[in-house]
């Protein structure tokens, strides 16, 4: 009987949770200025001669990530992240860390996307 009241709560716990980002909890409105995608280097590998061991060169080992420029309280936020987001619209965000270095956004779906503040400047007059 414990072990299926324990399975209701993680089920429930779980149904509430898979729901969605509630909008009110995202008190801020970011305006999207730019999107920019970029390659970044994360390493190499050695390309070598497998009989002899002999290393002719290395490759490097890129990843894509997004680069965002927000309007977001009086300030310019350059973002790093994964997915885009559309140049021109306002989405609701919220901060994730009190050091204000993450961001969480609110897409149109209710779905969240997570990006690092990687630089933070007057809006440009």
């Amino acid at each position: 009987m414990k072990k299926i009241v324990v399975g209701l709560l993680l089920a429930l716990a779980i149904a509430v949770y898979a729901k969605g980002a509630k909008p009110e909890d995202f008190a801020l409105t970011a305006h999207v200025v730019s999107s920019e995608l970029r390659r970044e280097v994360t390493g190499s590998h050695p390309v070598q001669n497998t009989s002899t061991g002999q290393v002719y060169a290395n490759v490097a080992i890129q990843k894509k990530v997004q680069y965002i420029v927000v309007n977001l309280d009086g300030k310019q936020y350059t973002l790093r992240g994964k997915k885009p987001l559309e140049v021109g619209v306002d989405y609701k965000v919220r901060f994730t860390s009190n050091k204000r270095d993450k961001v969480e956004v609110l897409l149109p779906e209710n779905k969240t996307v997570k990006y690092e503040v990687v630089g933070v400047a007057e809006i440009p007059k």
